[in-house]
């Protein structure tokens, strides 16, 4: 009971992470304010919702916590997610760009995988390294984009040390919660150390408080507090009732919710590959929370989109033909050969269809339903004039190739047999 109602907790620690970083996103978008003056707000707001939960839950809160030197963990995990962390994003973002920042950083979960098995000796199974393997790759995939690179190594340290620090936190978290703390405590320890540190940071560069004497912007901070703190207190009961590593892997989801609330509520369009990798992202996410055997089916399903990925690129550079002049107002980058869409279209669509519906007595339609979806999508390419005629013949082979090769995989059990 204790490790379904902690996979509860991860998986919605994800979701309000996603909601949060969706309200920031609109209060950046509509006021000039310093992200520095915005955490010292967000985290003395934090402070008295934390102390609130403590004396309603045990009429008390003992001061003694911040002076323990038991409870240094937390205050140095504080200082690494926080502070530390977000300056290094900030100077990565600054030499490198947003996007490959934002990919590099995302390895923070295998981060926190090897630092609980070299500091907490906690046992990880395959299963945990493939998920979160896959996570990273969605995240990759879905974040990278060619930018104006100022200094690459520079930039590539700070977003290494920012992916280190924030990996840290959850491994140093629940080395204090496995022996005293609670998680509110703990969270509340944390909130006060990053507070005073931003404090601190607000203070030496001159910015003020008075930034956020808006009613608007207020009721907007105060609605993105209340969804991190929510996200907050599952984050660290999923670390204290799971183990580091699968909370974090879990709590990621956020990546693939912030999508979904960016579409619903900014009106962010959903590209293709956006769509695509995020379901890279969601699938070892939901079907490892539910059971083996569903873990084991989306390890199918999703081995042919990476291999789409991993030999697409191998393809396109190699080949590195040009695409062809379209008259049409769709545009697209990069080499043509050979079509991406009519790989993906073929093996993705027809392998979800095998591995949820084999052996059910509506089989042959759904299979002939996700092989008209893949080949719909392969001849679009050609009449939207973006692909030459082989490149989409060669691509849709290449997507069926991929798809018998991740069938025979199933049917051998080779997913179960690799993970379990």
């Amino acid at each position: 009971m204790k490790n379904k109602s902690g996979i509860s907790f991860g998986l919605f620690s994800g979701l309000f992470w996603g909601l949060g970083l969706t309200i920031s996103a609109y209060i950046f978008s509509l006021y000039n304010i310093s992200p520095f003056v915005v955490a010292v707000v967000h985290d003395f707001i934090s402070i008295f919702i934390l102390a609130s939960i403590l004396l309603i839950k045990y009429k008390k809160i003992d001061f003694k916590i911040f002076t323990n030197i038991r409870n240094v963990s937390v205050i140095i995990g504080a200082l690494l997610a926080g502070p530390i962390g977000m300056q290094c994003n900030l100077y990565a973002v600054k030499y490198i760009g947003s996007g490959l920042t934002s990919s590099i950083t995302a390895i923070y979960p295998a981060v926190s995988v090897m630092l609980a098995v070299i500091f907490l000796r906690h046992k990880v199974s395959t299963k945990t390294i493939v998920g979160i393997a896959l996570i990273i790759t969605g995240i990759f995939i879905q974040s990278y984009k060619s930018e104006q690179v100022n200094s690459f190594y520079i930039g590539f340290l700070f977003a290494l040390i920012c992916a280190v620090a924030w990996g840290s936190e959850s491994v140093l978290s629940s080395y204090a919660m496995s022996n005293h703390l609670t998680e509110i405590e703990t969270l509340l320890i944390r909130q006060v150390t990053s507070f005073l540190a931003y404090l601190v940071i607000v203070m030496f560069n001159g910015f003020t408080i008075g930034e956020v004497a808006d009613i608007k912007l207020g009721g907007l901070i105060f609605f993105f507090v209340l969804s991190n703190m929510v996200s907050y207190i599952m984050y660290y009961i999923a670390i204290n009732r799971l183990q580091p590593a699968k909370a974090t892997g879990l709590n990621v989801s956020y990546v693939v919710w912030t999508v979904v609330f960016s579409a619903i509520f900014l009106g962010i369009g959903l590209s293709f590959q956006v769509i695509i990798t995020s379901l890279i992202i969601i699938f070892p996410i939901f079907f490892y929370s539910v059971s083996e055997k569903n873990y084991v089916l989306a390890s199918a399903i999703l081995n042919s989109s990476l291999f789409n990925m991993i030999f697409l690129n191998s393809f396109k550079f190699l080949f590195r033909r040009e695409r062809p002049v379209s008259h049409s107002d769709i545009k697209y980058w990069g080499y043509s050969f050979p079509s991406g869409h009519s790989c993906i279209g073929l093996s993705f669509y027809p392998t979800v269809m095998y591995v949820l519906f084999n052996g059910h007595s509506s089989f042959p339609i759904w299979m002939s339903l996700g092989i008209l979806f893949g080949l719909s999508i392969a001849i679009s390419r050609i009449v939207v004039g973006v692909h030459w005629f082989s490149d989409v013949i060669f691509g849709s082979l290449l997507g069926l190739v991929f798809f018998s090769w991740t069938i025979y995989l199933y049917n051998i059990g080779f997913y179960y047999k690799f993970l379990f």
